[in-house]
């Protein structure tokens, strides 16, 4: 009879493969989802700035990435690597009826020239040149880079910086 000496090594190494293919799998969707979390997150608090504060403020872009008031554009997220404040899309829409948004503004001009019109915004974040990092590179090299699709969030405006100090060095502006 032949001696069985090292016949659970291959056979552990087959499950182990498959056990830490597994535990690795789970760790990195457990990732994909806090930070599909973080990002609806993000625009959500962006938007909830942005329905306060006066049109476009820059203020608005800095919070949605989790930035402090006292940052310059572009900021990066100290949560999220590779996102940053020139990501933060901001719309604002008019409702032409209960099932019509008017086309968005899109600038500071044309949003001060309707603002008694406008009455919900959009705060998005544009994932055209955002790359997830994966921990184990074996799978980064299987799937690829994932770029999540763009999330963004509306909601009705209340203020939009009308009710902001109106006076000193600080006038109209969020984050101060």
């Amino acid at each position: 009879m032949k001696s069985q000496r090292g016949a659970a090594l291959p056979e552990f190494a087959l499950i182990a493969l498959m056990f830490f293919a597994l535990l690795f799998s789970a760790i990195e969707v457990g990732r994909w989802l806090f930070t599909w979390n973080t990002l609806v997150e993000a625009t959500r608090r962006g938007a909830r700035i942005a329905a306060v504060c006066p049109f476009f403020d820059d203020y608005i872009k800095i919070a949605t990435v989790f930035g402090t008031q006292r940052q310059a554009l572009p900021v990066s997220s100290p949560i999220l690597p590779n996102l940053n404040s020139s990501m933060v899309t901001i719309k604002y829409y008019s409702i032409l009826d209960a099932n019509t948004y008017a086309l968005p503004y899109l600038d500071l001009a044309s949003a001060n020239a309707n603002k008694a019109n406008i009455q919900l915004v959009e705060v998005g974040i544009d994932f055209t040149n955002y790359t997830y990092n994966f921990i184990a590179p074996v799978i980064g090299n299987i799937l690829g880079n994932i770029i999540p699709p763009n999330v963004s969030t509306i909601l009705p405006i209340e203020s939009l910086g009308d009710r902001q100090k109106l006076t000193g060095s600080n006038a109209n502006k969020c984050g101060t």
